[in-house]
């Protein structure tokens, strides 16, 4: 739990090479409600679609919470909701905060991670900066959200990398997002 939030784990955020039952044993472990399953363009991961709730991506196409409000807004299902990612909002020099504010009655869940923010000379780096070394105020974002009400899950993304010692670094990211919470709250 992150306050009164369930609090979640990136499924890849975990030694692939384990089975279902230890990365499941590995998150109860490590304190996590639940371990998210990841969607992406590998066969066995797209085979996986089965929702409706799309998340803030890092491409322009949907960058942001008000983009995808203009979408609700077109389709007008009450499944159509968002999943936003605090990092990909960042990464896209938006202002994360204005943006939650603007969604939150659209808001199922939220995805923290850390990204660095495009500049002229190189693209944004969207994955793989380790918590605090990037440019999200996270302590700032769950302020905002505590404030607006949110009620929903949060979830830590993450990726493991071959040799990496996942255990101590999902162990870290939590501490880390843990203390950004209670300052967060704190505001």
């Amino acid at each position: 739990m992150l306050g009164d939030h369930l609090l979640g784990i990136y499924e890849k955020a975990l030694d692939a090479g384990d089975d279902w039952y230890q990365r499941m044993e590995m998150a109860r472990e490590l304190g996590f409600d639940f371990l998210e399953i990841s969607i992406d363009e590998s066969e066995e991961r797209l085979s996986r679609i089965y929702g409706s709730d799309p998340e803030i991506m890092d491409i322009e196409l949907m960058n942001c919470i008000r983009k995808h409000l203009s979408y609700e807004e077109k389709i007008g299902s009450p499944w159509y909701k968002v999943y936003p990612d605090v990092g990909n909002i960042a990464a896209w020099w938006l202002d994360p905060l204005s943006d939650l504010e603007a969604g939150i009655h659209s808001i199922v869940g939220v995805h923290l991670k850390d990204t660095l923010c495009r500049t002229s000379e190189k693209p944004g780096v969207f994955r793989d900066i380790p918590f605090g070394q990037g440019y999200v105020d996270f302590a700032a974002c769950l302020g905002k959200l505590e404030e607006l009400g949110y009620t929903g899950p949060y979830m830590i993304e993450m990726w493991h990398k071959e040799g990496q010692d996942d255990r101590m670094l999902v162990r870290e990211a939590k501490a880390f997002i843990e203390e950004q919470y209670e300052k967060g709250v704190k505001r």
